[in-house]
């Protein structure tokens, strides 16, 4: 198992695609959540209460109050089943290696669901870049390419 902390929460996984790797720890403490590999798949999931389209896939509220978030048509084979506190994210993809477009599935779907692990927690998850100035914290948010990350690379520069 890896270990990551995000945002204070500890998180323990067996695997977490790279774009997490800034986050990895050693062993920590209390563990807030749990990400295993599921290689059977959710076939004895409860039955479906709503479903909510979500960018580019669906997050399903389940009868026993978890949560499934998949594919629309499911055509990369991954998906999640999530418990209702968000303690345990169980991961279904097909076995063998993850594909790269596999694992940008994985990323979306995960991301998700840990932001909303986040907001259980009390925490706030931006999509920005940050700086730090005489103890305070300076964020610039915005959309994807805008230049957040430029604009705080010229705050460090001078």
């Amino acid at each position: 198992m890896t270990y990551y902390s995000i945002a204070g929460l500890n998180i323990e996984s067996f695997l977490l695609p790279s774009c997490f790797s800034p986050f990895e720890i050693p062993a920590a403490g209390q563990t807030h959540c749990t990400i295993i590999k599921d290689s059977d798949g959710f076939s004895n999931h409860s039955a479906p209460r709503k479903s909510f389209p979500y960018d580019s896939f669906i997050i399903t509220a389940l009868e026993d109050n978890s949560w499934l978030y998949s594919s629309p048509e499911n055509y990369l084979q991954v998906s999640l089943l999530v418990s209702p506190d968000y303690s345990q994210i169980r991961v279904h993809f097909p076995p063998g290696d993850i594909h790269d477009h596999q694992d940008w599935q994985l990323s979306n779907l995960l991301r998700v669901a840990l932001e909303c692990l986040l907001i259980r927690h009390g925490r706030l998850s931006l999509h920005s870049a940050c700086v730090a100035l005489d103890g305070h914290a300076i964020a610039f948010t915005g959309h994807s390419t805008v230049g957040k990350s430029t604009r705080a690379g010229k705050w460090v520069d001078h």
